[in-house]
């Protein structure tokens, strides 16, 4: 494999992102679209969370 694509994919477990250390032998495989939307709506809450009044 790779290299860039395991050290991806080391990263992500080390993040957490990855749960199950047998996903790095499975880096090519297709991921389902709603894998991707939950990653995307995870990153658009990190990046712009919403706001709350504290009022």
């Amino acid at each position: 494999m790779h290299i860039k694509k395991s050290a991806l994919g080391q990263r992500a477990l080390d993040l957490g992102l990855l749960k199950d250390p047998g996903w790095l032998d499975r880096l090519d495989e297709q991921v389902p679209l709603w894998v991707v939307l939950e990653i995307a709506f995870q990153l658009m809450e990190t990046m712009d969370p919403p706001t709350t009044s504290y009022d």
